[in-house]
């Protein structure tokens, strides 16, 4: 069998007779040529200008009959919708038809686009092929660490999960297939051949919007993958019922021999390179993806899930990580609510995000500690270094593959790294963790400090005692005279945290209480034997 995907052996077409296939059959004049460019090793052909022209202006139009969509293909539109709501998609539906009109060579009235799609075998504009056609172990080598790998890996199993299918199709669309010759699928094509006759196609569909189900995905010719994909450009391949046409309408002004470019759709990089074996610059919708789980062991998980419940979250949620947008805004309090160890904290953690706020500095530290070891831990998984990267993709003895792919981890890795500079995950000891930790204890050294004074006024009155500095000051008086200005050198004049260590000290020596444990002991030794030690930390 041919290693051609879809073409007889008479594979020469000129660049002129591709682009007069439309005219001759009915389309009007395109404002498009065919020109044949080198990338990365490999010959190309590429939809450029066949004219200047202007913003708005009509570059392509491709009347309905020159589409193969679904409701063409088995000429009854509540059938091509059975067929892809049961057990085939689009794409392998419109595989298999094409695949059997290969074989009907130059009768076919397809013939001149399958020898295109031929002549392109399934490669994108930057030279490679989608990583589904990729040689075994090239997506395991190339794209070490992306979870691009296992994505490449469940689409395979669903093509061959496809492939298995093939022959119930033959079966529902008989009056289609009774004008082929031929054996059942799964008998006259190869699973190999199948899924480069899939790639193909995936790389060749258009998804048209406000058509029927039975006409959303479609193969037009001179569109892709001849013209090129950006996921800036606002131009978009559409359907115009009037004119029973597939249009495109350039969004800026281009000279004779540019290459036309059409909006991609809201694609990251991933799937662009899944689909079509392209990565653009500046896509504004790659993302990576990072789940938490909030575990069912976890002691106050069905508080929690009340919390997240109320505001419309699981308790496994995904959340999406962009380049340059910072962290997704519910990303941090919903960390912060998942590492709340008591009632208390929880009671502080909100998912409202116009007043979210760390909950206690120790808090903050797990939750920034956590978030930047599972960043890191997924930039480990990258076998190359960005410097790497750029590297390979400036080298000029790597392959296609070898380019693409480092520019997708380039992209990825970016992403990553940017999210780990956003609100001191990186940095543990960030001015802010430090001075929130620091003003935290201070006022928790307050709060102990007055506690301690009252108990030991009240312990020190029950034995008689009717005076120590260490007491509660009285309150000002009301004529506002200063009667507590502390003096220099006195004990009032302490800090905070030696004031607090005399009244503990003085509470245990005195009265073998112990303001952290909430009670007195009968004697030291039974204190020593219970009570873990006089700080709060202890306890």
């Amino acid at each position: 069998m041919s290693k051609a995907i879809f073409t007889s052996n008479n594979f020469a077409m000129s660049h002129e007779g591709m682009v007069s296939v439309p005219t001759d059959h009915g389309a009007p004049q395109q404002g498009v040529s065919i020109k044949e460019v080198v990338q990365e090793g490999n010959t190309l052909d590429v939809s450029v200008a066949a004219r200047d022209l202007q913003a708005g202006e009509l570059a392509l139009r491709i009347p309905d009959h020159l589409v193969i969509t679904l409701d063409r293909v088995f000429e009854d539109e509540s059938l091509a919708e059975l067929l892809t709501t049961d057990k085939l998609s689009e794409l392998a539906c419109l595989t298999l038809y094409l695949m059997y009109e290969k074989k009907n060579g130059r009768q076919s009235v397809w013939y001149e686009f399958i020898k295109e799609l031929d002549r392109i075998q399934g490669r994108g504009q930057m030279g490679a092929k989608s990583p589904l056609l990729w040689d075994e172990g090239q997506v395991d080598e190339y794209l070490a660490g992306s979870p691009l790998v296992a994505e490449i890996k469940e689409r395979l199993k669903g093509i061959e999960k496809e492939y298995a299918e093939l022959d119930t199709v033959w079966f529902m669309a008989g009056s289609l297939f009774k004008s082929y010759p031929y054996d059942v699928p799964t008998e006259a094509f190869s699973l190999k051949l199948f899924r480069q006759g899939f790639a193909a196609v995936q790389a060749s569909v258009v998804h048209l919007q406000g058509v029927p189900l039975s006409k959303r995905f479609a193969l037009v010719p001179l569109g892709p993958p001849l013209l090129s994909y950006s996921s800036t450009a606002k131009a978009m391949l559409t359907y115009n019922r009037e004119a029973k046409e597939v249009q495109l309408a350039v969004d800026r002004s281009y000279t004779k021999g540019e290459p036309i470019e059409a909006w991609c759709g809201p694609q990251p990089n991933r799937r662009l390179l899944l689909n079509y074996g392209i990565v653009t610059d500046n896509n504004p919708h790659d993302k990576m993806a990072l789940t938490v789980t909030l575990p069912h062991a976890d002691p106050l998980f069905q508080a929690k899930r009340a919390v997240l419940q109320q505001n419309n979250l699981s308790t496994q949620q995904t959340f999406q990580l962009q380049r340059d947008k910072g962290l997704p805004e519910l990303l941090l309090p919903y960390l912060r609510l998942a590492h709340c160890t008591d009632a208390a904290s929880l009671k502080l953690a909100t998912l409202d995000t116009c007043c979210a706020a760390p909950i206690s500095p120790e808090n903050e530290r797990t939750v920034l500690h956590q978030l930047a070891s599972h960043l890191q831990d997924r930039l480990d998984r990258y076998k190359t270094t960005c410097e790497e990267d750029e590297v390979i993709i400036r080298s000029t003895t790597a392959g296609p593959r070898q380019k693409v792919a480092a520019r997708l981890l380039r992209i990825e890795k970016a992403i990553l790294r940017d999210a780990k500079r956003r609100r001191g995950v990186e940095d543990l000891r960030s001015d802010y963790v430090t001075k929130q930790a620091a003003s935290f204890a201070d006022r928790q050294a307050e709060r102990n400090l007055a506690q301690a004074r009252k108990v030991c006024e009240t312990l020190d009155r029950r034995k008689g005692i009717t005076e120590n500095v260490m007491w509660p000051i009285e309150p000002a008086s009301d004529d506002g005279e200063e009667e507590n200005e502390i003096k220099e050198g006195s004990w009032e004049a302490l800090q905070v945290a030696e004031k607090l260590a005399d009244v503990l000290s003085c509470l245990r020596s005195r009265h073998l209480y112990c303001l952290f444990c909430g009670c007195a002991y009968d004697s030291k030794d039974a204190m020593d034997a219970a009570c873990p030690g006089i700080s709060e930390d202890v306890h």
